[in-house]
């Protein structure tokens, strides 16, 4: 314990450091926190990944190959007999994205799936006819959206005129 001391009492001066007089944190500080928590996730306990985009800079991207999509949670659900339409929201990125699940031994003809924001602006990825003849699922989504502040739902357009759509969420 007594060789840990000294690890110990370096690394609290090194958090304490950034406070100035008044016990408030500087501007650097609180800037340097915020990018530290904005760049990554919690992927379990005690692990983190690091995401490549943030806000904004997420909207249009893949939620996989970013990974905002580490800490993700599914914000609405709208299950078909085909499969599911799922809203996916990224705390740390700031973005919504729509996701399918197609069921196995299901198919789907040729589409969309789309977030939309309540403002009318969307994100739409691409579904090429999708037929799970195996015992695993298929899965799409679209690319991300950054609402944070708007009302966002999932859907999917299918080149045969069938849509549907999650609830609005995110409408507080």
């Amino acid at each position: 314990m007594r060789a840990k001391l000294p690890k110990i009492v370096a690394i609290l001066a090194l958090l304490v450091m950034p406070l100035v007089a008044d016990g408030s944190v500087s501007a650097r500080a609180a800037t340097s926190i915020s990018a530290g928590l904005n760049s990554t996730a919690m992927t379990g306990p005690g692990r983190v990944a690091h995401v490549s985009c943030y806000g904004d800079y997420c909207s249009g991207k893949d939620p996989m190959s970013t990974g905002c999509n580490n800490g993700a949670i599914t914000t609405a659900v709208l299950n078909l007999s085909w499969g599911t339409v799922n809203l996916r929201w990224s705390p740390v990125c700031k973005t919504n994205w729509a996701r399918i699940y197609v069921y196995p031994t299901r198919t789907l003809a040729p589409g969309f799936v789309v977030a939309e924001q309540s403002t009318g602006y969307t994100q739409t990825g691409s579904i090429y006819a999708i037929a799970s003849f195996s015992a695993q699922s298929e899965t799409s989504w679209s690319p991300m959206i950054y609402s944070p502040s708007y009302c966002v739902r999932a859907g999917v357009n299918l080149g045969t005129g069938y849509s549907w759509n999650t609830e609005w969420t995110g409408c507080d």
